[in-house]
């Protein structure tokens, strides 16, 4: 959501009624946690408190995902793929702006191989192969020349 969307969000929440109670959680929040923001609407039509719910909605948006909230987060997103695979696009569209959120991955650490082994070179003359044909160059083009041995 933008910045425009958090205020049109909070006007339509406060002014036009379309609730009567605000209530608004930390993502990784526990039952028993304090809420960012709430407001209750009153008898006479009025907020218990000043509205702004915007901030606390913007700042939670844009706080970066914990390690055990991104988990999660990919857990559902793999269970609502399989359980509903009709609404993949939406799923791909949920899942495109919590993805600069998430932690950054660690590389998985390669275990080192083992030292290689000296391997037994045979010995030849420079430009000498092993057939006893020897290569030499003539304006880039590879002429080949039999040696007698």
């Amino acid at each position: 959501m933008t910045r425009t969307t958090h205020a049109s969000l909070q006007y339509a929440i406060h002014h036009l009624s379309a609730v009567d109670e605000v209530l608004m959680m930390r993502r990784d929040a526990h039952p028993h946690a304090h809420p960012l923001y709430q407001n209750t609407l009153g008898g006479q039509g009025r907020w218990a408190r000043r509205p702004a719910a915007a901030l606390p909605l913007a700042a939670e948006q844009d706080r970066p995902y914990t390690g055990e909230e991104a988990a999660w987060f990919w857990v559902v997103q793999r269970w609502l793929h399989t359980t509903v695979p009709q609404y993949r696009d939406d799923l791909v569209a949920i899942a495109g702006p919590a993805c600069p959120l998430m932690p950054a991955q660690q590389p998985r650490q390669l275990h080192r191989p083992a030292p290689a082994a000296t391997l037994p070179v045979p010995a030849y003359e420079p430009g000498q192969r092993s057939d006893g044909s020897t290569r030499r160059f003539c304006k880039g083009r590879s002429v080949q020349a039999l040696t007698s041995s």
